[in-house]
């Protein structure tokens, strides 16, 4: 035959693995193989999640067992030490003040843990390999990975669809979207520090029941499609009764959560910059994620010819959200996030700003003043490189 069936490949392998498995594994492990192969069969695996990065955010099980995490951690254990997740994060409070300190939380920790230990795995700038239980001091680091991480963990969708009438497979396609937000962030950027969520998700179909329950949890916020308060680590979302705006709003509020639970506390341009730009995440061919390019934010920006990121910057998060400058300010955020992600030392310099941000978590931070210290050329240059971008062609985004 020229060509084998799915069953027959499946069969095979599935035959091959049980031969395996039942010669060196024990009967809990066996189980978790059984059902993972039983999925397998019924087609209910995404495989792309199998895709090479440091992490996944969504896996059906976790077939990882602890005797070979043991054997990782002893193979360098002379060389690092644990690291107990026990950090008491300092409360920090910078322009979003008050009633707009829904992004960000700093008081208390996401409750989900990664493992017990953290452990850096790099190579410098002459590819010599080092190992060590702190974060490198130095920005030359590349190949940065954590060990030990639970996959299973790093994204859990607790999704509340009492107030709207859900596609078949909407919690599917969500939980699949955050996943491969994070790889971006991962994969396609580099971003060492990040750590799991756990997100509830509340949907509305009618706009009256979902500005009466943000009136409830939120009464100081504007109008908006959604939302989310960082103290109850919810998103909520008005649908529209509209699929497509459901799946892009939700992909922008879970970002959210994403950053609080990384970095804590942000600018807010980048905070809002960040959950603009995986909006627009789209994928062809299944495996290929594409990042496009947001039209109505171009055009809104087109409209002014002198624009001062220095001023833009010092924005307190009132004259952010204002709702007569918001809309300008989005897609000011949104485009030097794009401009950032659309050449590789621009990509690196936004690597560096985010693992510097998740190192520090929650502490002071200043946006001038840190581009003036780590970007070639200082604050100057790179509002004239954003600029040049911003006048020039481009093109959608390719991971």
């Amino acid at each position: 035959m020229r060509y084998i069936s799915t069953t027959v490949l499946i069969g095979s392998l599935y035959l091959c693995f049980l031969i395996v498995v039942y010669s060196v594994s024990t009967d809990v492990q066996r189980n978790q193989f059984k059902l993972f192969f039983q999925e397998v069969c019924k087609g209910n695996v995404d495989f792309s999640i199998l895709d090479e990065t440091p992490f996944l955010a969504v896996g059906l099980f976790d077939i990882e067992n602890n005797e070979r995490q043991v054997k990782a951690h002893e193979a360098i254990k002379d060389q690092t030490q644990t690291v107990l997740f026990d950090k008491t994060f300092l409360n920090h409070s910078n322009s979003v003040k008050g009633k707009y300190k829904h992004l960000y939380s700093c008081q208390k920790k996401q409750k989900l843990k990664l493992n017990d230990t953290k452990l850096y795995a790099w190579k410098d700038s002459q590819g010599q390999r080092h190992f060590a239980d702190t974060f490198p001091d130095t920005k030359d680091y590349y190949g940065l990975t954590v060990r030990n991480m639970s996959s299973a963990d790093f994204f859990v969708l607790n999704l509340d669809s009492r107030y709207s009438n859900l596609p078949a497979f909407a919690s599917d396609k969500m939980k699949r979207d955050v996943n491969h937000i994070y790889k971006i962030l991962t994969k396609g950027l580099g971003v060492s520090q990040l750590n799991p969520i756990q997100l509830n998700l509340k949907l509305f179909d009618d706009n009256v029941a979902f500005n009466r329950y943000k009136k409830q949890v939120a009464p100081t916020l504007g109008s908006a499609g959604g939302f989310y308060i960082s103290h109850l680590n919810e998103a909520s979302v008005y649908t529209g009764r509209n699929n497509h705006r459901m799946y892009a709003v939700s992909r922008h509020e879970a970002t959210h959560a994403i950053v609080n639970g990384a970095f804590g506390s942000m600018p807010v341009w980048l905070n809002e910059g960040l959950a603009e730009y995986f909006e627009q995440l789209r994928f062809q061919r299944t495996m290929l994620r594409i990042i496009d390019l947001n039209p109505g934010h171009l055009r809104r920006l087109s409209r002014f010819n002198r624009i001062s990121l220095s001023s833009y910057f010092n924005l307190t998060a009132k004259q952010w959200y204002s709702e007569s400058n918001k809309h300008f300010n989005y897609a000011l955020g949104w485009s030097i996030v794009y401009f950032l992600m659309s050449s590789r030392h621009d990509k690196q310099f936004l690597r560096y700003l985010l693992d510097h941000l998740g190192h520090h978590y929650c502490k002071p931070f200043s946006d001038i003043d840190y581009i003036n210290k780590h970007y070639p050329g200082g604050f100057k240059q790179f509002e004239k490189n954003w600029k040049q971008w911003l006048a020039g062609p481009k093109n959608h985004h390719r991971y």
